[in-house]
């Protein structure tokens, strides 16, 4: 999908604008064959110049599947996110898995998600993971996700660092 939007602020900031083609949760699909991808990218602008940029890209295998009245699709992608903005940058490592299914109005479908990401300029790495189901019959839809994220300082929270403090020979 294609997002465009324009951002008036109530304070003395500029106006933006705002254009995507796909977003990070919702991103464009691409395959041939069993191999395929997704991506989005995205951008803002101000009457000063762009303000920032980003891009996700994820390749890998993505499959229809088809057994008598049984349809679905699944796949298996990994790729990397990049936002670049005046504050800096962010690097982000991406894998992700899942497939969707239906058979006359039952329909079941689930997706993992890994996000590893870190900030220029901030020794910490963030990671999340999400996992999603949903369950259909007819126009009823049951969806449930369950998300955990955590922060790791440099050195896991300094652990590494007294480890090998403690580990020099003559010191205590």
């Amino acid at each position: 999908h294609f997002a465009g939007a324009v951002v008036l602020p109530f304070n003395k900031g500029s106006a933006r604008l705002r254009a995507a083609l796909g977003s990070l949760d919702a991103p464009f699909m691409i395959s041939a064959g069993i191999y395929g991808g997704s991506g989005f990218m995205g951008i803002e602008a101000s009457p000063q110049g762009i303000e920032a940029f980003e891009a996700s890209f994820e390749f890998g295998g993505i499959a229809s599947l088809g057994y008598g009245p049984l349809q679905g699709t699944a796949y298996v992608t990994t790729g990397a996110y990049v936002r670049k903005e005046r504050l800096g940058c962010t690097f982000a490592a991406l894998f992700s898995a899942g497939f969707t299914a239906h058979i006359a109005c039952f329909g079941i479908s689930a997706a993992f998600t890994l996000r590893l990401w870190k900030h220029a300029g901030d020794s910490s790495v963030q990671g999340e993971a999400q996992l999603t189901f949903t369950f259909s019959v007819g126009i009823v839809k049951v969806h449930y996700t369950i998300r955990v994220a955590r922060t790791m300082q440099a050195g896991f929270g300094g652990g590494g660092q007294q480890a090998a403090e403690n580990a020099l020979p003559g010191r205590r």
